[in-house]
């Protein structure tokens, strides 16, 4: 950064850039085995009187399925290649006018590792009686996949680009300020990922010009023959955002023993996403990703705010502000927010809190088709591999979500050598946006629901799933409270030395989530919250213990991070152990003629604890817990 302009004008550049190389779920030992697969290659074949098994399988699961170990065949951490770039311009035109403008740019390619190739899910191909590879008198259902362990992992790449811009003018008058700013954001994404043809395969399979694919595993098949097999859905995402903000607010006005200011504003905001698939994605030819269409929206919303300030002798704050905002003239909500504080006196503050708040559904979320391949259990058959499509589609019906949030805090301070927080919270969210779960509507289905039935599509000669369609439904409610703490105790010795020893913690009590209105509640505190749309994993307990020491050259700092334990409700409620780890850091500063020179290392998670372990994907939770175990770094900086 630099002065310009006889120091009339400031301008700032930074650059960033990142080159990290991926971690292997080989690399943990945690994420052995993690990942089994029934679709293996070799496979298994399905028939009337069963299923058969491929000669060449050695391991079998207990349904009778061929397996496939693909753990190794994923990263816990992707490669990733990143650089970024900003710069912010500030000049004063003259005493009343401050003009700024900013730009920014980055750009990340990220490779990502798979199973050599994906499994057969959204449908099964079918081997003809005249295939070499069929092992019975009668047609076959091929339960797995065209590549197996010796082919190695498959590869895809996403590249996201990112442009933002924004340019901001500011005028003082006497007792008013008033500020405009208009921004404007592009983001690109293109995503790949390769999957197999369910119209080439199955063509293979019933023969080209007498030569078939066969699927016996180390079968002697035409490698010119598979060429067509694999295609990429070749995803090309865009968006754009533009935004003008107009605030008016006052100086500080006084009546009496009160201070006052207030703030006006307006907001418009112009909204752009769409999502471009490959012809082979449109047209569901793959067996695992499935498909669906292009969509593309975009919508206008406006919104008017204001806030009242107000202060009696520095002793009572209120506040009281309120949001309307309107989307393409079709939906609007309103939202006001109170807040008080009062100091009886100067190291004690009491505080309390109401708000309304709203979170409309996202554009995606109103257009979007998306097509993900879950986990589902089909009561009609049991020993079916797990994995089918699901295509959610958008809804312009959503209604915003909205949460009554109350708060209340007391804050103690003497500004030397303690301070502690305290806060209660309480939550009340409605209409929540959720997914509908394939599950419950495979379920629903089976119940005779005619809604749900419509959504789960099934072969009609061998009754196997074959795809489930959903919805973004205004479905969840969920009441929620707790209370944040936070204490810091400060000192100081002889030769110049400081001490801080701190804590912070997060306590969430409740945590009931119902989703439907007529369904049960669910208790999502200490939960991973597998068997719901509407939660994450969700401990009860969160935390942190540090301490530093420090002198003119030196400083350490150490940290203790705790997360509590919680049950695993995908997997029987398996308790899922505490997670305890340390982190350590060293700084060294001394002056240098002109420079102060910075010199120092860390290590996370000292004593390199891994996650607890879990029965799911890679074998831990990602949300909780930090894969990556110990890791050093040394840093080195320099400063005029």
């Amino acid at each position: 950064g630099t002065h310009l302009l006889d120091g009339k004008a400031n301008w700032v550049v930074a650059l960033s850039a990142l080159n990290r190389e991926a971690l292997g779920a080989a690399e943990r030992s945690f994420s052995e085995g993690s990942v089994i697969s029934s679709a293996g290659q070799p496979g298994t074949y399905q028939g009337t009187n069963g299923l058969i098994v491929d000669p060449a399988c050695t391991d079998v699961d207990d349904n009778g399925f061929c397996i496939f170990d693909v753990s190794d065949y994923f990263d816990l951490v992707p490669e990733e290649r990143r650089l970024q770039f900003f710069s912010t311009l500030e000049a004063s035109i003259n005493h009343e006018d401050t003009l700024r403008f900013g730009l920014g740019y980055s750009k990340a390619d990220i490779l990502l590792r798979a199973s050599p190739s994906f499994p057969f899910s959204t449908e099964l191909p079918v081997i003809p009686i005249d295939n070499p590879g069929n092992l019975s008198n009668e047609v076959l259902l091929f339960h797995g996949r065209v590549l197996g362990a010796e082919a190695g992992a498959s590869y895809s790449q996403s590249n996201y680009r990112s442009l933002h811009s924004y340019i901001d003018l500011e005028r003082n008058y006497d007792e008013w300020n008033l500020r405009t700013t208009v921004n404007h954001s592009e983001n690109t994404v293109h995503y790949g990922r390769r999957d197999t043809k369910k119209s080439s395969f199955q063509a293979a399979l019933n023969g080209i010009d007498g030569i078939f694919w066969n699927p016996l595993y180390g079968a002697d098949n035409p490698k010119n023959l598979s060429r067509d097999f694999f295609a990429d859905i070749d995803l090309q995402g865009r968006s754009r955002l533009s935004t003008i903000d107009v605030i008016a607010s006052s100086e500080w006005q006084i009546l009496d023993d009160w201070q006052y200011a207030f703030a006006l504003g307006g907001h418009y905001r112009y909204e752009f996403f769409s999502h471009d698939f490959s012809q082979d994605f449109n047209d569901n030819e793959f067996y695992t990703l499935g498909g669906g269409p292009d969509f593309s929206g975009r919508r206008n919303i406006h919104s008017i705010f204001s806030e009242l300030y107000l202060n009696w002798l520095d002793t009572v704050e209120l506040q009281f502000s309120s949001r309307y905002e309107n989307y393409n003239g079709t939906l609007d909500t309103l939202s006001p927010a109170l807040s008080g504080l009062w100091r009886p006196m100067d190291n004690v503050s009491l505080r309390v809190s109401y708000s309304r708040a709203f979170r409309a559904p996202s554009l995606f979320q109103t257009i979007a088709s998306q097509s993900v391949t879950q986990p589902v259990i089909d009561p009609l058959r049991p020993n079916s591999p797990v994995f089918r499509n699901v295509l959610t589609r958008g809804s312009t019906e959503l209604k915003p979500e909205h949460a009554d949030i109350y708060t209340m805090g007391l804050s103690l301070n003497n500004h030397r050598s303690f301070s502690h927080q305290f806060d209660v919270w309480y939550y009340d969210y409605r209409d929540l946006v959720v997914k509908e779960s394939p599950q419950q509507l495979v379920e629903a289905a089976l119940r005779g629901d005619i809604t749900a039935q419509k959504k789960v599509e099934r072969d009609p000669g061998t009754d196997e799933i074959l795809s489930i369609n959903a919805e973004f439904v205004n479905a969840a409610s969920i009441v929620s409270s707790g209370f944040d703490w936070s204490s810091e105790y400060h000192w100081s010795t002889s030769r110049s030395s400081e001490w801080l020893i701190g804590a912070n913690a997060t306590y969430t009590m409740r945590f009931d989530i119902r989703e439907q209105k007529d369904s049960p509640v669910i208790d999502g505190v200490g939960r991973r919250n597998k068997t719901t749309t509407a939660a994450s994993t969700l401990p009860r307990w969160q935390g942190n213990f540090y301490m530093r020491w420090k002198n003119k050259q030196h400083q350490w700092h150490s940290v203790v991070r705790y997360v509590d334990h919680f049950k695993d409700d995908g997997n029987n409620n398996q308790a899922i152990s505490r997670y305890v780890t340390a982190d350590l850091h060293y700084k060294y500063q001394l002056p240098f003629n002109q420079y102060t020179m910075k010199a120092g290392f860390s290590v996370l998670n000292l004593f390199n604890r891994r996650p607890p372990a879990v029965n799911d994907f890679l074998g831990y939770d990602a949300i909780a817990h930090d894969p990556r175990g110990r890791m050093f770094s040394v840093f080195f900086q320099l400063e005029y």
